[in-house]
Order: structure tokens, then C-alpha cells, then sequence
């Protein structure tokens, strides 16, 4: 799938650079490449949730500094909410560790924040926050959204599932599922608490990190 997606990949960009097109035409063909690169997306994700819940992945125990990686998130999407003009702040301690993937570890808390961006209306808030607690490293990101229906809270972290009127409604349904996955192969547990109107509350507990002593 990779090899037959990098081809038309790489075929509509030979023909928007080798042959003159029309407006319209040119259209089609950037469609045709994005919906492309959206697929590859896709397909990466897809394996890597496999991975993770097959358990072929095992997550380095690297040592994980939350105030900067989260720092940069919320760096990173305070231009989006901003123009939205919703409120995103952070709120994290010093010195909160947690050992494990860096990189995996910043893709499922940007997942949550960008939900948050999405799913809350000019005028709210999103608060980041990251601290110690019941016997581990607590992250909350929290905002002042449209909420997630009853009917849909046990439901949202599954694979493609999308609730209608909910945070599941854009996207392919992955984004949740690919945090949950991220937070298990770090040992950890992630929950939401929402009121439909009222926005919603996603928590993830971590094993606290530390340096390991010398040798």
C-alpha cells in the first residue's frame, strides 16, 4: 500500500511540474496528491497501533522532561487557538519525569490538544495541566467544549469510531485510539470525564520516571 500510494504520490507531482494545466485540472490533481499523503498518514498510524497492541513495540526507558515537551506543545497550538480566540494555557511542574518514547509520548498528548482546539468555541479555555499524583505522573488537558455524549465516553477511545455531534466527528477515528494505545505501552491508564455543552476532561496516569543511579 506505502509503494502504491508514494507512486501517485509522486506521479501527480511529475504532472503538475512537466505539463501545463488548466485551473481546474490543476485542482484535481493537488486533491489527488493530498488525499495521498493523507492516506499514508492513515496507513502509518494504522501500523503502529498494530505494533503497539501486539506487542512487537517496547518503548525505550528514556528519561522524559514533561515541562518541555509540553511547554513546546502548547507553544506549537497556541497560534490555532488563538485564532479561535480560545484560551490554552499550562500549568506543570519543575521537575515531573516519566520514563519512555519521547516522540510517541508528544504525539498523544498533541492529539488531545488539538481535539481541544477543535472542539471548543471562540471565547473558551483549554488548560494543560501536568503534576504528581495517585502514585504516578497525572496529565490532564481539559476545556470548555461542546462535550462528548454519554452515550458515546466508552466508546470514543475504539478504532474509527466517530460520534456524530461529538469529538469524534472529524477525522478518521484513529487519533483517540493511537493516545490510548501510546498511554498502555508506557503502563499507563488514560479516562475522560465530559458533560455534554460543558466540555470535556481527558486524564492519563503515568509511572513517575527517574534517572536511573550510575553503575
Amino acid at each position: 500500500l506505502r509503494t502504491v500510494l508514494a507512486r501517485m504520490h509522486l506521479a501527480t507531482g511529475r504532472l503538475l511540474s512537466t505539463r501545463p494545466l488548466s485551473e481546474d485540472q490543476e485542482s484535481l490533481v493537488v486533491s489527488v496528491a493530498e488525499n495521498a499523503t493523507e492516506l499514508l498518514g492513515m496507513l502509518d498510524t494504522i501500523m503502529d497501533l498494530s505494533e503497539m497492541n501486539t506487542g512487537v513495540v517496547k518503548p525505550p526507558r528514556n528519561v522524559v522532561q514533561l515541562v518541555d515537551l509540553l511547554t513546546e506543545l502548547v507553544d506549537l497550538f497556541d497560534m490555532a487557538a488563538a485564532e479561535k480566540h480560545v484560551a490554552l494555557s499550562l500549568t506543570c511542574g519543575s521537575d515531573v519525569l516519566v520514563l519512555g518514547d519521547s516522540n510517541r509520548l508528544r504525539r498523544a498528548f498533541a492529539n488531545l490538544i488539538d481535539n481541544a482546539v477543535k472542539y471548543t468555541q471562540p471565547g473558551g479555555r483549554i488548560e494543560v495541566h501536568a503534576g504528581s499524583g495517585k502514585g504516578g505522573v497525572v496529565v490532564t488537558v481539559s476545556d470548555t467544549g461542546i462535550g462528548i455524549p454519554a452515550d458515546d465516553i466508552n466508546q470514543i477511545f475504539s478504532r474509527y469510531y466517530r460520534a456524530d455531534k461529538s469529538r469524534g466527528g472529524i477525522g478518521h477515528g484513529l487519533g483517540l485510539s493511537l493516545t490510548m494505545a501510546i498511554v498502555q505501552l508506557h503502563g499507563g491508564t488514560i479516562s475522560v470525564e465530559s458533560e455534554l455543552g460543558k466540555g470535556a476532561k481527558f486524564s492519563i496516569l503515568l509511572p513517575a520516571g527517574a534517572v536511573d543511579p550510575p553503575n
